[in-house]
């Protein structure tokens, strides 16, 4: 019990290892990577990533590498208010992007009001490679059997 710094160094160079996020891994050959966006600073926390991963449902994830080529992607924006108590407002886009190999994507919005213009850029080179998708963010009702629909149809 005197001596606990060598067990603490061994569990800190362990733990560090976990911190590695998915954004700073080598893309795999014939993979694009997806950047899911996450703004934490407002008062407004927004979250803009694929709802789906293997035809399922999921959550925000940091980055996730997929086979390259023609997609069909179904992207949630979801917009969480100040004093609205946990409830976003969310809006869906289905882009059908032709994303290459080796290279890293992230989704652009632009956000006035309620209106929300979505679309999908090269993270190096900020080219745009889908067209820009408008729609409102709403209130949901229950969108988990949406979810499962839109999933079944994605290429992801």
């Amino acid at each position: 019990m005197k001596n606990r710094l060598p067990i603490v160094l061994s569990i800190t160079a362990l733990l560090s290892g976990c911190g590695i996020l998915s954004n700073q891994v080598e893309i795999k050959a014939d993979h694009f990577r997806f950047e899911n966006y996450e703004q934490t600073v407002k008062p407004e926390f927004e979250f803009i990533y694929m709802v789906c991963h293997r035809h399922q449902p999921t959550e925000w994830e940091v980055a996730r590498q997929y086979p390259a080529g023609e997609q069909n992607l179904w992207i949630k924006a979801a917009r969480y208010e100040k004093g609205v108590g946990g409830v976003p407002k969310v809006a869906y886009f289905n882009f059908k992007p032709n994303l290459e190999a080796g290279k890293s994507y992230a989704p652009k919005r632009e956000i006035e009001g309620d209106n929300i213009a979505l679309w999908i850029e090269e993270v190096e080179t900020g080219k745009r490679v889908s067209e820009i998708l408008k729609s409102e963010l709403q209130w949901p009702l229950s969108d988990s059997l949406k979810r499962h629909q839109k999933c079944k149809s994605s290429s992801v």
